[in-house]
């Protein structure tokens, strides 16, 4: 039986926070690339599947209203402003309650019958603003993982669909978009024979990451995967021979931030 997504989320947080883990340098940025986004016009905020609060936490000001809704109890924990347990297709907030509605790095992990109703929640609880984050041209295909102990094949953070701008620019009735831009890093997409030779030979996505969670059945590896230094050494090699000589399909920014704003 597959997990809950608010089992799943429990677990992935719990697990996170139990590690200590630290956000990147590409995550700070994208941190540091949403807030800039803020108008100073925006009194009340709020942060949709806000996680542990790495946005929410920083806005919070005696001049703002400020609240972050998500799935997780867990990751709830850490937010240190009004917080909300629930789901985002289902809000319990009243038509354009708040300046403000952000939503980063959620959509695309949603359900199709949950991301419709997700865009129509946003829209109806948003007054002036908008801003939605999400991967840019993301190759789901992949970035599949396999459950050694089930077989079921999954996107590691769970992403189950793909965004362009164009796709951004049609999500929303009576919103329009006011500003958006791209954030790094670069990410290069290689032809499918190329991606699957190397798994073949296991230069790229060799065992099943440190703390990856199963969906299916919820099977995770406490244990950090290590390698011989030579073999290591060998996959450096061929990494850099696919990124400098054959040729790349695609070549697209790995994330795009938009600003919305009431039509």
């Amino acid at each position: 039986m597959s997990l809950d997504l608010r089992e799943y989320e429990d677990q992935a947080w719990a697990i996170y926070h139990e590690e200590k883990q630290e956000i990147s340098a590409s995550e700070e940025i994208r941190r540091i690339e949403t807030l800039s986004l803020i108008t100073q016009d925006c009194t009340s905020i709020l942060d949709l599947g806000c996680g542990n609060g790495e946005i929410i936490n920083r806005i919070i000001s005696k001049d703002k209203m400020t609240c972050g809704l998500d799935i997780s109890l867990e990751a709830l924990k850490c937010v240190n402003t009004i917080k909300v347990l629930g789901r985002i297709n289902s809000l319990p907030f009243k038509d354009q309650c708040f300046d403000l509605v952000i939503c980063c790095e959620v959509l695309e992990h949603l359900p199709f019958d949950v991301y419709a109703e997700a865009l129509k929640e946003i829209e109806r609880i948003a007054a002036k603003y908008i801003i939605i984050t999400v991967p840019n041209h993301e190759a789901i295909k992949h970035n599949l993982l396999t459950c050694p102990y089930c077989g079921c094949k999954f996107h590691q953070s769970r992403h189950v669909r793909s965004f362009t701008l164009l796709t951004l620019k049609n999500s929303f009735h009576y919103f329009h978009i006011q500003k958006f831009k791209f954030c790094r890093p670069i990410i290069k997409t290689y032809p499918m024979f190329v991606m699957k030779g190397a798994k073949r030979l296991r230069i790229i996505g060799h065992g099943f990451p440190h703390l990856a969670i199963c969906p299916q059945c919820g099977y995770f590896s406490v244990q950090q995967h290590t390698v011989d230094a030579n073999i290591n050494s060998m996959r450096s090699k061929v990494v850099h021979f696919l990124s400098h000589v054959l040729t790349v399909k695609k070549r697209q920014k790995g994330w795009i931030m938009a600003l919305y704003h009431h039509n």
